[in-house]
């Protein structure tokens, strides 16, 4: 066990990835700092894509998801009635996980301004 994390943490050091396990671990650790409960949503875009690959590497690595199908959102759904959440400026890499993570953040943040529900 070691020396695998070990090698796993020289991988991410040389090509600034993670493994599939460290990466579900600091979801989980920020999602106990955070909290998720029954009323909680997770967005993808879309949903059907993004939360069936992250609930098959939680799997992959012996973690039960801690969502369940009718917690899940869609992105293109709520930019669709939000007049100006596409013209966002854009900040970071397109096509880079964390900044268009980020980046769906901000417009569904928008969206739900536009709705006023935050």
């Amino acid at each position: 066990y070691p020396l695998r994390r070990q090698r796993q943490m020289c991988i991410r050091d040389r090509l600034g990835t993670m493994s599939t396990l460290q990466a579900v671990t600091e979801l989980q650790e920020w999602v106990a700092k955070h909290g998720f409960d029954e009323t909680s949503t997770i967005w993808g875009k879309g949903p059907a894509i993004d939360c069936t690959l992250l609930k098959n590497a939680m799997r992959r690595v012996g973690v039960v998801p801690f969502w369940g199908f009718w917690q899940e959102r869609c992105v293109r759904t709520a930019l669709q009635f939000a007049p100006g959440a596409n013209n966002l400026p854009f900040v970071g890499v397109r096509h880079r996980a964390e900044d268009d993570a980020n980046h769906e953040a901000y417009q569904v943040a928008y969206a739900l301004r536009h709705f006023g529900i935050i």
